[in-house]
């Protein structure tokens, strides 16, 4: 048992060593030709969170840009599904003004990124491994791959973040503060490994927002319900979802307020697939469509950023939202699903962006924040809400992460 453990730590250490000499490898060609082929892997639109990045290479003539859309293999979904989903992110890049290599070829063949393009930086949008082995980061491991995560990383299961096979295998993690590079170096024994700590690029753009002229506040005020995916049973060991409480609750509140209150359902891309494993395809299908054709509220899919900008007051259970809204300055709400106010998923740094919440663990917790913080405006944690942004949120020699990001691959040029 203990030879076989050295073996394996022997092995790991041996193929990381390799994996180093690749990049040094790489990065001289880079500079050998002062260019780079850099490389954008996405999965959905929603958590594409590179937009001011690739502007920033895009105006620089050192960088040559590519992005392709990887398949997401869920379980239960058809391979016609699984087609559309690709095409239509495929189009929305294209809209947006990005240059897209297909994921298919003619014949309906996965293609290969790798041999279409030979990128010499890659750029992951998630760090998963349930898609084709084409896209996957094993592919390029002549590359220097970099990831950025989609969300702040909030929650106490370290691992998931910062020891799988794919975090050993990036050249460079940006990460979003200091704690969360203690978080990696903790985490990991391996020698030579980047971090970097630049803020979060999922907020670049609410700088762009908040210098805006403050809109004038309308009657209605327009409020975003976020439920997570993990639903019971469905909750891969997280758990954090309290669909089952709420999914009623939304529609009458909204009826009750006939109109003062609006509600946007942003649900986490994976919530609809998993309530089709737990109630049937059909009768997801019926919810997502009464909230597409509900008169006080809307269904909202993809892209968040602008929901963001127009809404009055976020409630959720979403990790992934726990820091980020905190960057606007607006009430926010999390369910901690009858705990009392309490949660016990969250690391160090998930604390302390939840401790910014109201929390409510019942529908009346849910009811007094939406008539008195949100309709009536007693928004007594403002300032501390606002001291958590200045302490955490901004962060780095610059005011952007994807400038921050930017300035990093600049440097390759020059050794």
């Amino acid at each position: 048992m203990k030879y076989q453990f050295l073996k394996h730590k022997i092995q790991t250490v041996l193929s990381h060593i390799q994996l180093v000499w690749f990049q040094e490898k790489r990065k001289k060609k880079i500079r050998r030709n002062q260019t780079a082929n850099v490389l954008f892997v996405v999965l959905v639109p929603s958590i594409w969170k590179y937009a001011y990045l690739y502007q920033l290479l895009l105006q620089d003539k050192r960088f040559n840009l590519r992005v392709t859309v990887a398949p997401w293999f869920k379980s239960n979904e058809s391979g016609v599904k699984l087609q559309n989903d690709i095409e239509s992110t495929e189009k929305k890049f294209r809209e947006m003004g990005c240059n897209v290599i297909p994921s298919r070829d003619n014949c309906g063949n996965w293609m290969n990124p790798r041999n279409e393009f030979e990128p010499d930086i890659v750029f992951f949008s998630a760090p998963y491994s349930y898609t084709h082995k084409n896209f996957r980061i094993e592919n390029f491991k002549k590359s220097l791959t970099c990831y950025v995560p989609y969300a702040f990383v909030v929650i106490s299961e370290i691992h998931m973040h910062y020891r799988s096979g794919f975090y050993n295998r990036l050249w460079c993690y940006y990460v979003e503060t200091e704690i969360h590079k203690k978080f990696r170096k903790e985490a990991t024994s391996l020698p030579l490994l980047k971090t970097k700590v630049v803020g979060y690029p999922g907020m670049d753009r609410f700088e762009e927002i908040n210098a805006k002229e403050q809109k004038s506040q309308p009657e209605k005020k327009t409020i975003i319900w976020a439920p997570h995916h993990t639903i019971s049973n469905q909750g891969s060991g997280l758990n954090y979802a309290t669909f089952d409480q709420y999914r009623d609750y939304f529609f009458e509140k909204a009826s009750e307020f006939e109109g003062s209150i609006h509600i946007i359902f942003k649900p986490h891309p994976l919530l609809k697939h998993k309530l089709g494993i737990e109630h049937g395809e059909q009768w997801a299908n019926a919810y997502y469509s009464r909230w597409e054709s509900f008169k006080y509220g809307e269904l909202a899919e993809g892209p968040y950023l602008d929901l963001f900008d127009r809404s009055d007051a976020l409630i959720h259970d979403c990790a992934s939202f726990l820091a980020e809204y905190l960057a606007e300055d607006k009430p926010c709400m999390y369910l901690t699903g009858g705990n009392d106010g309490e949660h016990s998923g969250f690391n160090e740094f998930g604390e302390i962006a939840f401790q910014q919440h109201y929390h409510g663990s019942n529908h009346t917790e849910v009811t007094a924040f939406i008539e008195n913080v949100v309709v009536k405006g007693a928004d007594e944690m403002r300032e501390q809400r606002l001291g958590f942004k200045r302490t955490y949120l901004n962060v780095g020699p610059s005011a952007s992460a994807s400038e921050n990001i930017y300035g990093d691959l600049s440097k390759i040029f020059n050794g």
